[in-house]
């Protein structure tokens, strides 16, 4: 059986667990209620007994206060002779999300733990008004329209000392918003907002140079990232964000990771790689398997500008006479760095693009070792 501890020492180990000096006469606790923005507010009480009188910090006399937010010192008197001498705080919490939003594949995630300060945690100190999990849901808006996510685990029954929320599979393309419906307490409290933006038709202008002779003199160039004005909410331009290369084989980063609108590697040996790019909006990865041949194209990774016309091409373009009259050597790559098109020795003139898929591409033209390049669109 175990041992009983006397009454007495029991308020006095309270006491000093509470910081403050003890009194045998006296035996009491000071309970704090917190107030809860735009529900009720918060006060301090002495409850107990062996004294008759309370003074406050504020001047004002009695067992409890009703104040506004802040610290307040107390003045506890038995027949005029001070028992004891403190302060406490009333705080002010609501609702508090630490919601995280993570781009994946498949959509958004909202992820994080909700919660009110001091709510269940300590028989001392708690809000003004306690929400009932029964009455107390996690809510998400799509476009300012209540949604229902197909996955929305602790959405419900929230408890306010601690609940963990995460809600998947978030549509990009959408304005979002989430709140804490709190029907016995606080009403509907919002706790955040994004903006999820499409880029799954991110294009990803690059120039890759294939390795020679197996050495390591490939390269790998981002020259910029253009979005897809036809898709919803698209990704706004300027778009920058990190850029990161990895040996698609094992899985290991290649050099640093880099930042800003464009990216380069360089002293690459042949084989396959996968680029990586997170945009600084909120948009899903861009990946990229990029593959570097063995001397099967010789490129530069720099060029002057060629004045191509027309650049928005049905069958062909001209390459301007202004590169003289002797023979160049055209490539065209997509925004994906893929060589689609390859003519050796060919005088300036017009060049049939009909064959080629609608979309964006770079002509390439090498003029003896001087290199000028145009972006185009087929239509």
């Amino acid at each position: 059986m175990g041992a009983i501890v006397p009454k007495g020492l029991y308020w006095y180990c309270l006491l000093l667990a509470f910081g403050l000096p003890a009194r045998a006469t006296a035996q009491f606790e000071v309970h704090v209620h917190h107030e809860f923005p735009g529900v009720c507010g918060g006060d301090i009480t002495v409850l107990g007994s062996g004294f008759d009188q309370v003074v406050w910090s504020t001047g004002d006399e009695g067992p409890t206060l009703f104040a506004p937010p802040g610290m307040y010192g107390f003045t506890i008197y038995d027949n005029g002779a001070v028992v004891l001498e403190g302060e406490r705080e009333i705080g002010s919490n609501g609702w508090d999300a630490q919601i995280q939003v993570l781009p994946l594949f498949d959509g958004i995630q909202l992820s994080g733990p909700v919660s009110v300060a001091h709510c269940g945690t300590a028989i001392f100190e708690a809000p003004c008004c306690t929400p009932d999990p029964a009455q107390t849901s996690f809510e998400v808006r799509q476009d300012g329209v209540l949604y229902t996510p197909q996955q929305c685990l602790g959405c419900s029954n929230i408890q306010c000392a601690y609940n963990l929320i995460m809600v998947s599979g978030l549509p990009y393309g959408h304005e979002y918003s989430w709140s804490i419906n709190d029907q016995a307490c606080a009403g509907v409290t919002q706790v955040g907002e994004v903006t999820a933006h499409s880029c799954a038709n991110l294009e990803l202008e690059m120039e890759v140079v294939d390795a020679i002779g197996g050495g390591n003199t490939g390269s790998i160039t981002v020259l910029g990232a253009i979005p897809d004005p036809t898709e919803p909410l698209p990704i706004e331009a300027p778009v920058l964000g990190d850029f990161r290369l990895f040996d698609n084989a094992s899985g290991e980063p290649v050099g640093e990771l880099q930042t800003g609108g464009a990216a380069s590697w360089e002293a690459l040996p042949p084989g396959e790689y996968l680029l990586a790019f997170v945009p600084d909006q909120l948009c899903r990865t861009a990946n990229r398997t990029i593959t570097i041949t063995d001397g099967a194209m010789i490129g530069e990774r720099t060029s002057d500008p060629l004045d191509l016309r027309p650049n928005i091409a049905d069958d062909h373009v001209v390459v301007p006479s202004s590169l003289g009259l002797a023979p160049v050597d055209l490539r065209i790559v997509d925004l994906h760095g893929r060589v689609v098109m390859v003519l050796g020795g060919v005088p300036p003139g017009r060049v049939p693009v009909g064959e080629l898929a609608p979309g964006q591409y770079v002509l390439i033209a090498d003029r003896g070792g001087d290199v000028f390049r145009a972006r185009f669109i087929k239509r």
